[in-house]
């Protein structure tokens, strides 16, 4: 970002979009005491992969993996000490079903996972847009 004098002297400028969700790197007290508005509302630009992650870290717990890797570098493998679960068929509970929750929720749907959800905007429309009625 640039030095806190540059925004003294932009007289310009009056709005500034943020490309990225938070605002750690802005003196945002700096920005606002020259009536610049700043936004960082990214509409859900990293949703895909966030949701991608979650569904990753599922698929980690669910197949055991850390405790597989151990036994494998160990050279110690004994497949019958841990026992693989499949998601399909396993429920996953979503908090928020905005950008992020609701990519989760075709992620899991896609692997044929039972999806509950929680969130402040709940009704008839979004539960049929997101195939849960």
């Amino acid at each position: 970002p640039p030095p806190n004098e540059y925004y003294s002297s932009a007289i310009n400028l009056k709005f500034i979009q943020l490309g990225k969700a938070g605002y750690e790197d802005f003196d945002i007290a700096s920005i606002v005491s020259n009536n610049i508005v700043v936004s960082s509302n990214n509409g859900g630009a990293n949703a895909r992969s966030v949701a991608e992650h979650i569904i990753m870290c599922m698929l980690v717990l669910a197949r055991q993996l850390l405790q597989q890797e151990l036994s494998v570098t160990r050279q110690v493998w004994n497949n019958l000490q841990s026992t693989n679960t499949e998601l399909a068929g396993k429920t996953s509970g979503i908090i928020g079903d905005g950008h992020g929750g609701s990519t989760v929720a075709d992620l899991g749907r896609s692997l044929c996972m039972r999806i509950l959800y929680n969130d402040i905007k709940i009704g008839e429309v979004k539960e049929t847009t997101l195939a849960l009625a």
